[in-house]
């Protein structure tokens, strides 16, 4: 959930809880009231000349940026007993935040200019409670004023010394300066407060701060009826005239803050690097932490966690990352391969299983899986029960790759607030991207959650993934996402599973899993006759009919059937840590089971590598677009493939079939013709 600045300001707890209430369809909602016009009547020409005054005197030109800073409970207790142990009493989160972002701003400018100068700090306060009588909170507008509070330069800044003059500033705003300015006779008075504080912030050198805070709003109460808030965030400022703002906000444990800051691009460099501030705070964390327990990886974290395995472990694991592109928009895909022999003929004379997850950007659960999986592989974890010695003779039959996050820019978007995305960077449902029946649409298509794009494999990522699929030729091919639990079979884009033995062992297979991991919860069939609707154009249905997998499976690992169709995190990701560690254990001996019966469910592994050559012939696009792409291995180190364009080959090659038929067709009908004209 965004706010901007001015809805903050004048959207107060009440008044969002008020909302709420109404959309819930409570009986007795809350209304806003309007009283604030009668009591601090406007002047137009009055406000004109004050804003030019003050904001022409505190706004600055150059390149802005905004990045965030989250305190949690500890960091701020922390600061607490900094700033008690220096003689402040009681002092509040908003006060020590607000005093410690300063005074790591004001070493950010001493670095930058090599001296200390004096500063301004302003911060909102809220006139409601600081009036007699006080004002009910459902009174709508910007019922605010600036406490102004400055540092010379004369002495080192201190954190007690900065909590003072914070508490000082905003306690001067109290009942007996609101009732001064209040009505009429009010305007001169605000008229000089304002003066003054533009004077304060106008002398050369001086370095202007200006604080809001959001804190005990309540934004996470908020539930307009499809659940309440994962993360509640501010808009970045962009902008070459702005101002150097801080928001501080709750965060959604409600016992930390996190702070928005805005300033000038070199400023905001130096801030970065203060060491004082990152013991403290956390620089653009995932908001999606779910408690004090867990914790979905960050992006970064995943695949830095995963490269990391594999360093550790070189004898078991290898890395390399597949980048392409087209019309300007580029895909990359992580694939580790486990293998305990490094000779490239043992990959070929091995039982092969291809795994892929987050092929949907919201579905944060299924990476933590593969990352799951790949720790244990690497023996760093391990299976409870398990027999290691048995476990070991398994897998040193077998060649397991994994894409621990098919859809890279998706999850970039779920990370960036959009936690309903399933789609791609160019907003392309990649498991609807493949050729197998792709772009039929059924009666309750919805190009939001279902866009299969311009035509089959348009997308780099499932350019990509095809290309591994046909290259590796897997026996084992297993999809993994969430939003149910699930063990699905082909097809998706019919109601029927094949016929035959390949089909019987698939069941087979399937009916162990769901017996002993799933413990009989899962649903069991083909997707698209156990869900309730037909998908085409899927990964699994390509796997089984084009690549000729003989096991392809699509795994559903976890769904919240109780929550809100609205609240997206809730529904595809679990959000308590019993929940989470159960999905992982769970279904990672799951894996582990097919990794186990897999080999021996298929005792005719030589019968996939005699299939007829002539069902994996792809056409020129697919050639084209899977085939010439740039890699890059573990080391880093570039192979770069023919860079030549492959519109013109594709335009090419047409005309040359086109030229072909239009030539065959006159030679025909020459002939055709020289037979007639005979007597």
């Amino acid at each position: 959930m965004h706010f901007s600045q001015d809805l903050g300001w004048c959207c107060t707890r009440h008044l969002s809880q008020g909302w709420t209430s109404a959309a819930m369809g409570c009986n007795e909602p809350i209304y806003p009231n309007f009283i604030a016009a009668s009591l601090f009547p406007a002047n137009d020409l009055w406000l004109r000349d004050s804003s030019s005054t003050v904001w022409g005197s505190l706004l600055r030109q150059g390149n802005c940026i905004t990045r965030r800073f989250v305190f949690d409970s500890s960091a701020i207790a922390k600061l607490k007993a900094q700033a008690t142990s220096s003689g402040v009493k009681c002092p509040t989160r908003a006060e020590v935040v607000s005093a410690f972002l300063w005074k790591s701003t004001l070493a950010a400018s001493a670095e930058l200019h090599g001296f200390q100068r004096p500063s301004l700090l302003t911060h909102l306060v809220n006139l409601r409670k600081r009036m007699e009588p006080s004002l009910s909170e459902n009174s709508l507008g910007n019922l605010l004023w600036m406490a102004a509070a400055r540092y010379t330069a004369g002495s080192k800044p201190e954190l007690n010394n900065l909590v003072s003059e914070v508490r000082e500033a905003i306690s001067r705003i109290d009942a007996e300066f609101v009732k001064q300015i209040k009505g009429e006779e009010g305007n001169s008075v605000m008229s000089q407060s304002l003066k003054a504080i533009s004077e304060m912030g106008s002398g050369d050198g001086v370095d202007y701060f200006g604080f809001s805070s959001w804190c005990n709003f309540g934004y996470y109460g908020t539930d307009f009826g499809w659940g309440k808030p994962v993360w509640v965030s501010s808009i970045g400022l962009t902008g070459s005239v702005f101002m150097n703002l801080i928001i501080l906000a709750d965060t959604r444990l409600g016992d930390g803050i996190e702070a928005w800051v805005t300033l000038d691009e070199q400023d905001m460099g130096v801030l970065e690097g203060n060491p004082d501030l990152l013991k403290l705070a956390l620089l653009d964390p995932s908001p999606l932490l779910i408690d004090d327990s867990v914790q979905h990886c960050h992006i970064i974290d995943l695949l830095e966690q995963i490269k990391a395995l594999v360093h550790r472990h070189p004898d078991k694991l290898t890395e390399e990352t597949i980048k392409t592109g087209n019309k300007g928009y580029r895909a990359e895909i992580t694939v580790a391969t486990y293998c305990r022999s490094r000779r490239a003929s043992d990959e070929r004379s091995k039982f092969r299983i291809l795994l892929s997850f987050g092929q949907h950007g919201r579905e944060l659960i299924t990476s933590e899986l593969a990352l799951r999986i790949l720790s244990i592989l690497s023996e760093e974890q391990f299976l409870p029960n398990a027999n290691p010695t048995s476990l070991n003779s398994t897998l040193d039959k077998l060649v397991i790759k994994v894409v621990p996050l098919e859809n890279l820019n998706g999850r970039k978007l779920v990370e960036g607030g959009d936690l309903c995305e399933r789609r791609n960077g160019r907003g392309v449902d990649l498991n609807r991207n493949w050729s197998v029946d792709w772009g039929k649409k059924e009666k309750d298509y919805d190009p939001y959650e279902e866009n299969p794009g311009t035509a089959p494999f348009s997308e780099p990522e499932t350019q990509i993934m095809r290309k591994l699929a046909l290259s590796f030729d897997p026996h084992i091919w297993v999809n993994v996402h969430s939003g149910m639990e699930a063990l699905f079979m082909p097809y998706d884009h019919r109601n029927t599973t094949p016929d035959g033995s390949p089909s019987a062992r698939m069941k087979s297979l399937l009916s162990e899993l769901n017996q002993v991991h799933c413990h009989k919860r899962c649903m069991i069939g083909s997707g698209g006759g156990s869900v309730g609707y037909l998908a085409h154009g899927t990964a699994t249905d390509y796997m089984y009919d084009i690549v000729k997998v003989p096991v392809a499976f699509t795994f559903e690992i976890y769904g919240d059937p109780t929550a809100s169709s609205k609240d997206c995190f809730k529904m595809f990701n679990p959000v308590d840590l019993t929940t989470f560690n159960r999905v992982l254990n769970d279904w990672s001996a799951a894996f582990f089971t097919i990794f186990k019966l897999g080999p021996l469910q298929l005792t005719d592994i030589g019968s996939k590598a005699s299939t007829s050559s002539l069902d994996k012939w792809v056409s020129i696009d697919e050639y084209l677009d899977g085939y010439l792409m740039e890699r890059r291995n573990r080391y880093g180190k570039k192979m770069e493939v023919l860079d030549i364009g492959m519109q013109e080959i594709r335009t090419y090659f047409r005309l040359f079939l086109l030229s072909s038929v239009l030539l065959l067709f006159m030679f025909c009908s020459r002939i055709s013709k020289s037979k007639s004209s005979r007597p």
